[in-house]
C-alpha cells in the first residue's frame, strides 16, 4: 500500500507499506537516483515477520521534489527530518533503519540525532564524508543532468553499481534499474546531489549510540570497503561485513546474502 505524508515544509513523501502489520517495523531508504523498489528482493523474505516501511526520498520515485537552490540547498539533515516525520505520522514508536548510499548517509544523521524511535541502524555501501575535492565530480554530474537529462548517467551508473559478471548474468535487472534512473526527476536528483556534497559525518560518528551494522560491497568503487570499515570503527560497538562479490547495489546483486544480515542485526 502506498501512502503520502506531508512534511512540515509542505513536501509530499511517498511511503510503501508491506509485510506483517503486527511485525517489528523496518524503515528502508534507497540510493541516489532510484526509488524504494530497489529493496524489493531484500524485503520479500522478511515480510512474513516484519512491517516494511519503504520510503521514496524527496525528488525520487513518486515523492515530490523539494525546491533546492545554491543559496539554500537541500541537506541530509532535512532528508533525515523527513524520515523522522514519516515515522511519527505512522505512529511508530520503535523501528529499525536500513539505508544504502545516500540512504546510509541519512542513517548516519539519524544516528547522531538519535530520535527516540530508532532501534538500530544498518548502513549499506555508504561513506561518512565528502571531501571538497570531490565536489567537482558532483558538479559535473549536476551539469550533465541539467544539459542532457537523466538518461546521460545511465550507462556509467550501471557500470559502477554492478559487477561485470552480474551484468552478464542478469541484464534484465540492470534494465529495470536503468528505467528507474531515467524516470527520476532531474530537479530531485540535483537536490540530492547538493545534499551529498554537504556530507560531513565523520567527526560525529562516535555519538551514534544504537546498535549499528555497516555493510560494503567488495567491488564497490563508489563507496569502497575501506570507507565502510572506517565508519564501523568510529561507531562504538559497530560491526562490519563485506559482501563478495558485490558492487554498489547489493539489494539487487546480493539480496540473498544481504537480507539475512539485516534481519539478524534487527533481531
Amino acid at each position: 500500500m502506498m501512502q503520502r505524508i506531508t512534511t512540515d515544509d509542505g513536501v509530499d513523501i511517498a511511503v510503501e507499506h508491506s509485510g506483517n502489520p503486527d511485525g517489528a517495523p523496518l524503515v528502508l531508504v534507497h540510493a541516489l537516483g532510484v526509488d524504494h523498489t530497489i529493496w524489493d528482493l531484500v524485503a520479500a523474505p522478511m515480510r512474513a515477520t516484519r512491517r516494511i516501511i519503504a520510503i521514496d526520498l524527496a525528488g525520487h520515485g513518486v515523492s515530490e521534489v523539494r525546491p533546492s537552490t545554491p543559496e539554500q540547498p537541500q541537506t541530509l539533515e532535512r532528508l533525515a527530518m523527513d524520515v523522522e516525520q514519516v515515522v511519527a505520522a505512522l505512529g511508530i514508536e520503535r523501528a529499525d533503519y536500513a539505508g544504502i548510499s545516500i540512504g546510509g548517509m541519512v542513517g548516519q544523521v539519524l544516528g547522531v540525532r538519535n530520535p527516540a524511535w530508532l532501534r538500530s541502524l544498518t548502513l549499506v555501501c555508504t561513506v561518512s564524508s565528502m571531501p571538497v575535492e570531490a565536489h567537482v565530480l558532483w558538479d559535473e554530474r549536476i551539469a550533465t543532468v541539467r544539459d542532457q537529462g537523466m538518461d546521460a548517467l545511465v550507462d556509467a551508473t550501471l557500470a559502477r553499481w554492478f559487477t561485470a559478471e552480474f551484468a552478464r548474468l542478469a541484464p534484465s535487472a540492470l534494465d529495470q534499474v536503468a528505467a528507474i534512473i531515467r524516470t527520476t526527476p532531474t530537479d530531485g536528483f540535483i537536490a540530492a546531489c547538493e545534499a551529498i556534497k554537504g556530507l560531513n559525518m565523520t567527526p560525529h560518528l562516535g555519538g551514534i549510540a544504537v546498535p549499528t551494522l555497516v555493510i560494503s560491497g567488495a567491488q564497490d568503487a563508489s563507496c569502497p570497503p575501506e570507507a565502510g570499515r572506517a565508519i564501523a570503527a568510529a561507531i562504538p560497538g559497530a560491526r562490519f561485513e563485506c559482501l563478495e562479490p558485490a558492487a554498489h547495489m547489493p539489494p539487487i546483486e546480493a539480496a540473498d546474502r544481504l537480507w539475512p544480515l539485516i534481519d539478524g542485526h534487527c533481531a
